[in-house]
C-alpha cells in the first residue's frame, strides 16, 4: 500500500493517534511544574544548593536538570562549581508552600 493512496479516514485516525505521543515527546516537562520564574540569580550557596529568584528561594533534588540556553544538557556539578549570582536562568518548579523545588534550570547568560 503506498502512503499516497491512504483514505481521508485514515490519515485522520493516525494524526489522533500519533499526536498525543509525540506532543508528550515535544514538551516532557510542560506539566511537571507548576511555578516558571525567569530572572537574575542572588545569594547563590553552593554548601545548600540553592538560590534566590523572583524573591523565591529554589532548591534543587537529584532529579532536577540543567540546561544551557540551546537546551544542551548540564551538569549538576557544573553549575554548583560556578558563582551564578548575576546569571540569567529560567527555572521551572514546584512550589508546595513557601517550598521551591526546581524541575529544570535553564543558564540564559552567564555573569
Amino acid at each position: 500500500m503506498k502512503i499516497a493512496t491512504l483514505k481521508p479516514t485514515v490519515w485522520l485516525l493516525l494524526a489522533l493517534l500519533t499526536a498525543p505521543v509525540l506532543s508528550a515527546l515535544a514538551s516532557s516537562d510542560d506539566k511537571a511544574y507548576n511555578l516558571k520564574l525567569e530572572g537574575t540569580v542572588s545569594q547563590f550557596n553552593t554548601s545548600t544548593k540553592t538560590f534566590v529568584l523572583g524573591g523565591y528561594t529554589i532548591r534543587v533534588n537529584a532529579q532536577t536538570r540543567y540546561e544551557y540556553s540551546d537546551s544542551q544538557p548540564m551538569s549538576s556539578n557544573l553549575f554548583w562549581s560556578t558563582n551564578r549570582n548575576g546569571s540569567r536562568v529560567e527555572v521551572k518548579a514546584n512550589r508546595s508552600g513557601n517550598l521551591v523545588t526546581a524541575v529544570k534550570i535553564e543558564l540564559k547568560s552567564r555573569r
